[in-house]
């Protein structure tokens, strides 16, 4: 399986291989990632991407939204190209094709929720041992491990979803930005694979002060929103 991953791109996104039209995104400047394995060929590939910006504007007025086709956009700045990584990634028929970490309430718990998604491509079941390592991007020191036993139907996901808590990990704040990689490896059945995702252990609420005012809390703590702007 051979994956061609966006970071982001503003703001249509065409991805061709070999003059054939194998991808296509409207969701501007979130990660992008299309299967182009049947679309390439053993020898030389070609790979070309198109990016549109209809109706981009320079100013900062506000106007009416742009008719493109049959559908209507809001207004954008006159502006647009790909940005961030660009990666061409190969992988086992069977693999594990997203991570996401979430982070749970109450602050300072260090709880998360480990989703994964797990894809099988082969013309049979896979069992499969799922692993999930916590660790420390300063140092690579896993703070947490643990296993499971999955099952993945033929051509079918898993959408995998586990909640942890890690005592051992340091929060995240804007002084103390400390980092970790949630790690997924699943194993067995001929299949090895793994997909890392950084992230934080940090909490964001909007709740109510004793005196019903809504205010901002990172980690429990109250914090102030400012910008340039408002």
């Amino acid at each position: 399986t051979i994956l061609l991953e966006l970071e982001k791109a503003r703001l249509r996104v065409e991805v061709y291989i070999n003059e054939s039209l194998a991808g296509y995104d409207l969701i501007a400047e979130t990660l992008y990632k299309t299967d182009i394995s049947k679309f390439i060929k053993s020898g030389k590939n070609r790979i070309a991407i198109r990016i549109t910006n209809p109706g981009g504007q320079r100013g900062w007025n506000d106007s009416q939204t742009i008719e493109w086709g049959k559908i209507r956009l809001i207004p954008g700045h006159d502006f647009g190209g790909i940005g961030g990584d660009i990666k061409l990634t190969a992988t086992d028929p069977c693999y594990v094709e997203d991570v996401f970490v979430k982070n749970l309430l109450p602050a300072q718990g260090k709880n998360i929720e480990v989703q994964s998604i797990i894809k099988n491509k082969k013309d049979k079941n896979q069992e499969l041992s799922l692993k999930v390592d916590i660790l420390s991007v300063s140092d690579n020191k896993s703070v947490y491990n643990k296993e499971w036993k999955v099952s993945v139907k033929s051509d079918e996901l898993l959408n995998f979803a586990q909640s942890i808590t890690v005592p051992a990990a340091k929060l995240w704040d804007l002084e103390n930005p400390n980092l970790y990689y949630c790690k997924v490896t699943v194993t067995g059945d001929n299949t090895s694979d793994t997909f890392s995702q950084r992230f934080g252990f940090r909490t964001f609420e909007v709740k109510a002060n004793e005196a019903g005012e809504q205010n901002y809390y990172l980690n429990g703590q109250r914090i102030r929103i400012r910008s340039a702007i408002d």
